[in-house]
Protein backbone atom coordinates (compact mmCIF):
# COMPACT_ATOMS: atom_id res chain seq x y z
CA UNK A 1 0.00 0.00 0.00
CA UNK A 2 2.70 2.46 0.94
CA UNK A 3 4.45 1.76 -2.35
CA UNK A 4 1.24 2.52 -4.27
CA UNK A 5 0.72 5.87 -2.46
CA UNK A 6 4.34 6.80 -2.98
CA UNK A 7 4.08 6.13 -6.73
CA UNK A 8 0.80 8.03 -6.92
CA UNK A 9 2.24 11.06 -5.09
CA UNK A 10 5.42 10.89 -7.18
CA UNK A 11 3.49 10.74 -10.50
CA UNK A 12 1.05 13.45 -9.42
CA UNK A 13 3.89 15.73 -8.26
CA UNK A 14 5.82 15.08 -11.47
CA UNK A 15 2.80 15.90 -13.60
CA UNK A 16 2.13 19.05 -11.60
CA UNK A 17 5.76 20.12 -12.00
CA UNK A 18 5.66 19.40 -15.74
CA UNK A 19 2.42 21.34 -16.09
CA UNK A 20 3.97 24.29 -14.21
CA UNK A 21 7.05 24.31 -16.45
CA UNK A 22 4.94 24.14 -19.63
CA UNK A 23 2.65 26.89 -18.34
CA UNK A 24 5.62 29.12 -17.52
CA UNK A 25 7.09 28.53 -20.97
CA UNK A 26 3.78 29.34 -22.63
CA UNK A 27 3.47 32.51 -20.55
CA UNK A 28 6.98 33.54 -21.58
CA UNK A 29 6.15 32.86 -25.25
CA UNK A 30 2.93 34.87 -24.95
CA UNK A 31 4.83 37.76 -23.38
CA UNK A 32 7.44 37.61 -26.17
CA UNK A 33 4.68 37.48 -28.79
CA UNK A 34 3.06 40.47 -27.13
CA UNK A 35 6.38 42.30 -27.23
CA UNK A 36 6.83 41.43 -30.87
CA UNK A 37 3.35 42.74 -31.56
CA UNK A 38 4.22 46.04 -29.88
CA UNK A 39 7.42 46.37 -31.91
CA UNK A 40 5.58 45.41 -35.09
CA UNK A 41 2.96 48.08 -34.40
CA UNK A 42 5.66 50.70 -33.76
CA UNK A 43 7.46 49.65 -36.93
CA UNK A 44 4.31 49.70 -39.06
CA UNK A 45 3.42 53.17 -37.83
CA UNK A 46 7.00 54.38 -38.23
CA UNK A 47 7.25 52.84 -41.71
CA UNK A 48 4.11 54.61 -42.88
CA UNK A 49 5.49 57.98 -41.78
CA UNK A 50 8.93 57.34 -43.25
CA UNK A 51 7.53 56.24 -46.61
CA UNK A 52 5.48 59.42 -46.80
CA UNK A 53 8.46 61.60 -45.85
CA UNK A 54 10.56 59.97 -48.57
CA UNK A 55 7.69 60.40 -51.06
CA UNK A 56 7.56 64.11 -50.19
CA UNK A 57 11.34 64.40 -50.60
CA UNK A 58 10.95 63.00 -54.11
CA UNK A 59 7.91 65.17 -54.93
CA UNK A 60 9.28 68.57 -53.93
CA UNK A 61 11.34 70.12 -56.72
CA UNK A 62 15.06 70.47 -55.92
CA UNK A 63 14.83 74.23 -56.48
CA UNK A 64 12.45 74.50 -53.51
CA UNK A 65 14.64 72.69 -50.96
CA UNK A 66 15.95 76.03 -49.65
CA UNK A 67 12.44 77.43 -49.09
CA UNK A 68 11.46 78.25 -45.52
CA UNK A 69 8.20 79.74 -44.21
CA UNK A 70 10.09 82.61 -42.57
CA UNK A 71 13.51 83.52 -41.26
CA UNK A 72 14.62 81.45 -38.28
CA UNK A 73 12.49 78.43 -39.22
CA UNK A 74 13.91 75.27 -40.79
CA UNK A 75 13.99 75.14 -44.56
CA UNK A 76 12.63 72.15 -46.45
CA UNK A 77 16.09 70.57 -46.71
CA UNK A 78 16.79 71.25 -43.03
CA UNK A 79 13.50 69.62 -42.00
CA UNK A 80 14.29 66.51 -44.05
CA UNK A 81 17.82 66.25 -42.64
CA UNK A 82 16.53 66.79 -39.11
CA UNK A 83 13.94 64.02 -39.56
CA UNK A 84 16.67 61.68 -40.83
CA UNK A 85 19.43 62.39 -38.30
CA UNK A 86 17.00 62.34 -35.37
CA UNK A 87 16.72 58.58 -35.92
CA UNK A 88 20.41 58.17 -35.09
CA UNK A 89 19.99 60.46 -32.09
CA UNK A 90 17.05 58.45 -30.73
CA UNK A 91 18.95 55.20 -31.24
CA UNK A 92 21.91 56.59 -29.27
CA UNK A 93 19.51 57.51 -26.44
CA UNK A 94 18.32 53.91 -26.52
CA UNK A 95 21.87 52.66 -26.06
CA UNK A 96 22.39 51.49 -29.64
CA UNK A 97 25.87 51.90 -31.08
CA UNK A 98 25.68 54.25 -34.05
CA UNK A 99 28.64 54.08 -36.40
CA UNK A 100 27.07 56.26 -39.11
CA UNK A 101 28.97 59.50 -39.56
CA UNK A 102 27.35 62.70 -40.71
CA UNK A 103 28.51 66.32 -40.40
CA UNK A 104 28.13 68.04 -37.03
CA UNK A 105 25.71 70.64 -38.42
CA UNK A 106 24.17 68.26 -40.95
CA UNK A 107 21.06 70.43 -41.45
CA UNK A 108 23.25 73.30 -42.70
CA UNK A 109 25.64 71.12 -44.73
CA UNK A 110 23.45 68.51 -46.42
CA UNK A 111 21.12 70.56 -48.58
CA UNK A 112 20.69 68.88 -51.97
CA UNK A 113 17.81 66.63 -52.89
CA UNK A 114 20.29 64.09 -54.30
CA UNK A 115 22.02 63.79 -50.89
CA UNK A 116 18.92 63.99 -48.71
CA UNK A 117 16.86 61.14 -50.18
CA UNK A 118 19.59 58.50 -49.61
CA UNK A 119 20.19 59.92 -46.10
CA UNK A 120 16.49 59.55 -45.28
CA UNK A 121 16.39 55.97 -46.55
CA UNK A 122 19.53 54.94 -44.69
CA UNK A 123 18.55 56.57 -41.40
CA UNK A 124 15.01 55.20 -41.42
CA UNK A 125 16.21 51.70 -42.33
CA UNK A 126 18.78 51.77 -39.53
CA UNK A 127 16.21 52.85 -36.93
CA UNK A 128 13.69 50.27 -38.12
CA UNK A 129 16.27 47.46 -37.98
CA UNK A 130 17.41 48.45 -34.50
CA UNK A 131 13.84 48.72 -33.28
CA UNK A 132 13.17 45.17 -34.50
CA UNK A 133 16.08 43.80 -32.45
CA UNK A 134 14.75 45.02 -29.11
CA UNK A 135 13.63 42.47 -26.55
CA UNK A 136 10.94 42.72 -23.89
CA UNK A 137 13.62 43.12 -21.25
CA UNK A 138 15.26 45.98 -23.17
CA UNK A 139 11.93 47.71 -23.76
CA UNK A 140 11.26 47.73 -20.02
CA UNK A 141 14.68 49.11 -19.07
CA UNK A 142 14.87 52.79 -18.28
CA UNK A 143 17.15 55.24 -20.02
CA UNK A 144 17.88 58.92 -19.57
CA UNK A 145 15.67 60.98 -21.86
CA UNK A 146 16.42 64.68 -21.48
CA UNK A 147 16.81 64.39 -17.73
CA UNK A 148 13.91 62.00 -17.19
CA UNK A 149 14.04 58.25 -16.73
CA UNK A 150 11.79 56.61 -19.33
CA UNK A 151 11.49 53.06 -20.59
CA UNK A 152 12.96 52.34 -23.97
CA UNK A 153 9.38 51.64 -25.06
CA UNK A 154 8.43 55.23 -24.19
CA UNK A 155 11.46 56.56 -26.09
CA UNK A 156 10.46 54.52 -29.15
CA UNK A 157 7.00 56.01 -28.93
CA UNK A 158 8.58 59.48 -28.76
CA UNK A 159 10.66 58.65 -31.85
CA UNK A 160 7.59 57.54 -33.82
CA UNK A 161 5.71 60.66 -32.67
CA UNK A 162 8.66 62.86 -33.65
CA UNK A 163 8.66 61.35 -37.13
CA UNK A 164 4.93 62.03 -37.51
CA UNK A 165 5.41 65.59 -36.26
CA UNK A 166 7.88 66.27 -39.05
CA UNK A 167 5.71 64.46 -41.58
CA UNK A 168 2.98 67.00 -40.81
CA UNK A 169 5.45 69.87 -41.10
CA UNK A 170 6.72 68.56 -44.43
CA UNK A 171 3.19 68.10 -45.80
CA UNK A 172 2.55 71.79 -45.07
CA UNK A 173 5.88 72.75 -46.63
CA UNK A 174 5.08 70.65 -49.73
CA UNK A 175 1.78 72.42 -50.25
CA UNK A 176 3.35 75.82 -49.52
CA UNK A 177 5.68 75.47 -52.50
CA UNK A 178 2.83 74.35 -54.77
CA UNK A 179 3.56 70.62 -54.77
CA UNK A 180 1.00 67.99 -53.80
CA UNK A 181 1.69 64.95 -51.63
CA UNK A 182 1.57 61.92 -53.96
CA UNK A 183 -1.15 60.17 -51.94
CA UNK A 184 -3.40 63.26 -52.28
CA UNK A 185 -3.22 63.58 -56.05
CA UNK A 186 -6.41 62.94 -57.98
CA UNK A 187 -6.22 59.86 -60.12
Amino acid sequence: MNSYRFRFVFVATSLLFLFSVVSAQNAAKAQTSSNLAIIQEFQANFQEAQEKIIALAREIPAKDYSWRPEEGVRSISEAFVHAATANYFFMKLLGVTVTEKYPKHAEKVITSKEAIIPLLKKAFNFANQQMGKMTEKQLNEKVNFFGRKLTRRAVLLAMVSHTHEHLGQLIAYTRSVGAVPPWSKKK
